[in-house]
């Protein structure tokens, strides 16, 4: 446990930071540095990215083909999970400018549903079908921001959410009730929707795999685009409050053990500072 322990806090360090460099691990003849973390998506003439420091990377257009072919959509992702590498020697300025070309080598979008919906017409994807662990680990880990509710930037909201599965296809969406009224003394209330198509597998969970390797990254943060909910206050929101159904060992909604829980998260861009 303790060395699983450290292995994910020095994970939970790279997240935070946005981009992990590991040149000290070059040789002397290999100017190439790797780079991972998690940036949004920009797509104006061409696709670029940038992390919590505002430092961009932009991918060479090969790289970035070849990830699209791989069923990466630059052009309709809004949050991704990167690796990729930059020449040193090539770009010897490029820490210094907060710029990096970079040859991309992964890239996922961490991107999930958001509907508005009457109660009266739910969807498919905004019916509950099974029950998450919770959305706070940060007791267990040094109380990490990264580890509970947060927000990218002031309209992205990114959840950890801790949940038994053994694939992963499984889908949370985020769902607004007008008719709730939900905008009480500057809060906003949304519901968490688990999909988990079938899986009823308890035999390990998504933090676990997360912490076995950070490229899981994606079965573990999901992120939210809130723009048209948040747009509807003209942005006088300063609380989203988000319900969710938990159970810590069984991902059933009517086992005895499923509670609803509620979060409370500051309508705030995370200071990677602190």
């Amino acid at each position: 446990m303790k060395t699983k322990r450290i292995k994910f806090l020095a994970v939970a360090v790279i997240l935070l930071i946005g981009i992990s460099f590991t040149s000290c691990l070059n040789s002397d003849n290999n100017t190439t540095s790797p780079i991972r973390g998690f940036v949004k998506v920009y797509n104006s003439y061409s696709t670029y990215f940038k992390d919590l420091t505002g430092a961009i990377y932009t991918p060479t257009t090969t790289s970035l083909a070849t990830w699209e072919t791989y069923g990466f959509k630059p052009e309709s992702t809004n949050i991704a999970y990167i690796y990729g590498t930059y020449d040193t020697e090539q770009y010897p300025n490029a820490v210094t400018d907060k710029n990096y070309p970079i040859d991309l080598s992964f890239a996922i979008s961490l991107d999930h549903k958001v509907e508005i919906v009457d109660n009266s017409g739910a969807s498919n994807d905004s019916i509950n079908k099974a029950a998450i662990i919770s959305l706070d680990a940060s007791s267990q880990y040094s109380n990490s921001a990264i580890l509970k509710p947060w927000f990218f930037d002031e309209k992205t909201l990114m959840l950890p959410i801790q949940y038994y599965l053994s694939k992963d296809n499984h889908s949370f969406t985020l769902v607004y009730y007008p008719s709730e009224n939900q905008v009480a003394n500057g809060t906003l209330k949304l519901h968490l929707r688990h999909n988990n198509q079938g899986d009823t597998s308890t035999s390990s969970n998504s933090l676990n795999e997360y912490i076995k390797n950070s490229m899981y990254v994606y079965i573990y943060l999901c992120a939210y685009d809130l723009s048209d909910v948040l747009d509807l206050y003209g942005g006088n929101v300063s609380n989203i409050e988000i319900e969710t159904k938990e159970n810590p060992s069984s991902v059933a909604l009517d086992d005895s053990q499923t509670t609803t829980n509620t979060y409370t998260v500051e309508h705030k861009v995370i200071d990677i500072s602190e």
